[in-house]
């Protein structure tokens, strides 16, 4: 999953991606989601 998605979306902003735009590309993504802290990053 990282590798496919890191080829989509700029290493640097791979962490910073909201629901929307994973759900935009693939839903089947969401399940790897990881929930962040408000402020981390």
């Amino acid at each position: 999953v990282v590798h496919v998605l890191s080829q989509v979306f700029s290493e640097e902003n791979f962490y910073k991606l909201t629901e929307k735009q994973i759900r935009a590309y693939d839903e089947r993504y969401w399940a790897f989601a990881v929930p962040v802290e408000e402020g981390e990053g």
